[in-house]
This record gives structure tokens, C-alpha cells and sequence, in this order.
């Protein structure tokens, strides 16, 4: 609650799930935040997993809501807290440039299986910088880290993000997020990509090598939390 010099007391809107968590509410669900910036959205918070507080920024799990978008469509986000969604990236930059954020993955098969990795720090540019990634710190989990792997070709932390009317890949001969369908932070090539065609052997290496292919998994989410 803020008050003002005149004495007049206003409700100030959580900017995320954490902030939600520390004012008393712990029950995952369906939540309104007001990332700084910008503008009120509906989000899904996890306050269980590893203590609570994260903000839910893309939900998948049963294909209803098609990831092969533009880019004013990732821009904004897509989808309803109720369902699949991505929570788009101008609200994922408001989120991650302020305060330092951690990146919570995770991939359940549809036989039940779930794998995550946490990753230390994470946060996005301005689209004036095509929302570039940035990953940092320790990751650790069951997944392993292929965000930032061996490979130059596929680590993608520092890429730009491209859509399916932007190229912003390294990728000389080809255009990534058209040929992946869906946008992502893609370099040369990837080994981490949770936007592809969901259920379908069409979709290319969401965690490689633990999975070539998306035709098993069930469900991916990513979160994340204020350090």
C-alpha cells in the first residue's frame, strides 16, 4: 500500500510473482502483475518449486496454442494464463532489467518423467537490441546445461531473438526461426528450443542430445525468480 502527502492510500500492482509470494500469497495459480513499464498481464506463479515466487513466462502442455509467430506477436505475448502461453518479451525485459533474475526449465515427458536445470542469472535486452539473451552463473538440474554448451555453433546465450518475419540468426544460408518454426534465440544451429511444433518429430533438438526430437514431451515450462 502506498500513501501519498495528502494522506490518499493506493494499492500498488505486484511486478511479479515474487513480489506476490512475499505479500502472503503462497498458492500457485492465476495471478495479475505489472512488470515495470509495462503493461498488466495475467501469468501463471509457481510459489512450490524450490521455495516459490517464480514467474511463469512460457507454459506448454497440450499444443492448443501455435508458437510459429511473428515477431509483433512475441513482442506482446500470446495465449491466456489459463492455457499456453508466452508472456512476450517486452514484459520478459521490464522483468529482467532491473533486478537480477534466475531461469528455471523444465520438460516433462507424457510418461511422466520430468527433467529442469536452473540457470544462475538471466534477462533479455530492449528491442532496440532484438531482445538479446544473456546467461550467466552456475546452471545445475537434470537437463544439463545447453543453453550455453561446448559447441560455438549452439550455444545461443548473447543471440538475438528472431521470429518467423525477423532473422537475427548466424546462420548465413538459412533462416532458423522459419525453418524451426517458432521464435527463438537461435545461433548457427541450437541444442536448446522449447517454441518448436509441439508433439511432432518436427521439432528439432528442444534439449539435445537428452531429446533429439519434441514428439514425447508433454510439457515445458519456463520461470523465473528475482535473486
Amino acid at each position: 500500500m502506498i500513501t501519498t502527502a495528502t494522506g490518499w492510500q493506493y494499492y500498488r500492482a505486484a511486478s511479479d510473482c515474487m513480489a506476490l509470494y512475499q505479500n502472503g500469497q503462497t498458492t500457485s495459480g492465476v495471478y495479475s502483475i505489472h512488470p515495470k513499464e509495462g503493461a498488466r498481464t495475467d501469468v501463471v506463479c509457481d510459489m512450490e518449486t524450490m521455495g516459490g515466487g517464480w514467474t511463469i513466462i512460457q507454459n506448454r502442455f497440450d499444443g492448443s496454442e501455435s508458437f510459429s509467430r511473428n515477431w509483433i506477436d512475441y513482442k506482446v505475448g500470446f495465449g491466456t494464463a489459463n492455457g499456453e502461453y508466452w508472456i512476450g518479451n517486452e514484459a520478459i525485459h521490464q522483468l529482467t532489467t532491473t533486478d537480477v533474475n534466475s531461469l528455471y526449465v523444465s520438460i516433462t515427458l507424457n510418461n511422466g518423467s520430468s527433467f529442469f536445470e536452473l540457470f544462475e542469472t538471466f534477462s533479455i535486452s530492449s528491442e532496440l537490441d532484438n531482445y538479446r539473451l544473456s546467461v550467466g552463473g552456475q546452471a545445475s538440474g537434470t537437463l544439463g546445461n545447453r543453453i550455453t554448451p561446448d559447441a560455438p555453433g549452439s550455444n545461443i546465450n548473447g543471440m538475438l531473438f528472431s521470429s518467423l518475419d525477423r532473422d537475427n540468426d548466424r546462420h548465413s544460408h538459412g533462416h532458423c526461426a522459419q525453418n524451426q518454426s517458432g521464435g527463438w534465440w537461435f545461433n548457427v544451429c541450437h541444442d536448446a528450443y522449447l517454441n518448436g511444433p509441439y508433439g511432432s518429430s518436427s521439432w528439432k533438438q528442444p534439449w539435445y542430445p537428452l531429446f533429439s526430437t519434441g514428439e514425447n514431451i508433454k510439457e515445458t515450462t519456463m520461470m523465473i525468480r528475482k535473486r
